[in-house]
Parts: C-alpha cells; sequence; structure tokens
C-alpha cells in the first residue's frame, strides 16, 4: 500500500499537504516529478532543467522536506526516454527521421536514442539527484524504442535489445548505491527491456483486471 502523488494532484499543494499529514509515518509515497516534455517538477540543479511557467518548484521541495521528517519510503516517478528538452538542446541523441528531423510521438513528445552514452549520463544523474534528496527508488517509464516505422533506426542492437542494455547498465550503475531503479511497464510489454527477474515492474491503470492480465502476459 502507499499514497501516489501525480502531475494533477501537485497542482494542489494544500490538498496533497493535508493527505500526507495523515498518512502513518514511514509510509511509501510516489511522486511524479517531470513532465516528458522535458519540465522538472521539483528544484533541479542539472544543466538546462527548468520548471512549467508558473509552476511552484519550492513547494514541491516542502513537500519532499515533509514526506522525509515522515520517514517515508520515498518514489521517484520520471519518464526516461520521452524528453522534448533534452532531445531538443542534444539533436543528435534523439530517435530521428529518415531526413535527420527528429520523431515525435502523438503527445508531441521526441524521444531519446537509448544507446547514446549522453543519454545514459543524463539518466544517472537524474536519478542520483532525486537520490540525493531523499529518493530511495526511481520508477522509469517510456524506457523503450517506439514501434513506429518512420523512425529511421541504425543501431545494430534491435530497439528491445538496445533499450535492454541500456537499463541494464542503469541497474549495474546504482547497484552499490543503495538506490533501487524500477520500470513502469504500462502499455508497452512487448517493447520494454528484458531486465533482470528481481527488478521491480509497475503497472500503472484504474482496471485491476488489466493489471492482473497484463501482469500475466509479462
Amino acid at each position: 500500500s502507499g499514497f501516489y502523488v501525480s502531475y494533477e494532484m501537485l497542482q494542489n499543494m494544500e490538498q496533497v499537504t493535508q493527505a500526507v499529514e495523515a498518512l502513518d509515518d514511514g509510509s511509501a509515497v510516489m511522486l511524479d516529478l517531470k513532465s516528458i516534455y522535458g519540465s522538472y517538477y521539483y528544484a533541479s540543479s542539472l544543466e538546462g532543467a527548468a520548471s512549467p511557467d508558473g509552476w511552484d518548484a519550492q513547494a514541491v521541495e516542502e513537500l519532499i522536506t515533509q514526506l522525509r521528517r515522515k520517514n517515508c519510503y520515498l518514489i521517484a516517478r520520471v519518464p526516461a526516454l520521452s524528453d522534448n528538452a533534452f532531445a531538443l538542446a542534444h539533436q543528435s541523441e534523439g530517435l530521428p527521421l529518415s531526413n535527420g528531423a527528429l520523431w515525435m510521438d502523438l503527445e508531441g513528445s521526441y524521444w531519446l536514442n537509448p544507446s547514446s552514452e549522453t543519454v545514459q549520463a543524463h539518466l544517472q544523474a537524474l536519478c542520483s539527484e532525486l537520490q540525493s534528496k531523499g529518493f530511495r527508488e526511481i520508477v522509469l517509464y517510456n524506457f523503450y524504442v517506439p514501434q513506429s516505422d518512420n523512425i529511421a533506426w541504425a543501431d545494430t542492437l534491435s530497439r528491445r535489445e538496445a533499450a535492454t542494455a541500456a537499463a541494464q547498465a542503469l541497474l549495474d550503475y546504482f547497484d552499490s548505491y543503495s538506490l533501487v531503479i524500477s520500470f513502469d511497464l504500462s502499455g508497452c510489454l512487448d517493447t520494454y527491456p528484458l531486465v533482470t527477474e528481481d527488478t521491480r515492474r509497475y503497472l500503472f491503470s484504474d482496471d485491476g483486471g488489466a493489471v492482473a492480465a497484463s501482469a500475466a502476459t509479462y
């Protein structure tokens, strides 16, 4: 059991603060902390990090402090390979179309190449920063390469092999840091990286039956 604070909930911080205050000490709490468009909901010091216009990142920092005082098990949920801001700042590290332009998904987000050392270093830095803020687990979603035929995939590895190698590299990097790296598998079980069996996996859905069916398929 635990408490999940979504992006939508963070927009009503007074209500979230009251709910958190009512939690038992030591509860597990998951927070959405980053957008697929590259915006950070907390006060990040990473290069190029910025919050949405009008966003109160300090209020989120205060919420994190409140949760740490209650000795909560903190979980950060962030997108991995869908990141507009980083893709635009490092266009050679994005997923390209055949004409060299960046591929965009239906939500208007550019995606990153998991084989890129620059991308892997960025994910390491993001997870390290969140750990320094007291998070004990990071749930990464959109950690796969979309199957769109419009993507000019030129890697010697298959898309799934590339994602698997990147995921394993991240797990290996944090193996001695006491940081749990987990993956959200929602909606893409066929393309998600084949990580080790003891890695925690998440399925996000309001439909319990759908979650059970997805878990059985995986």
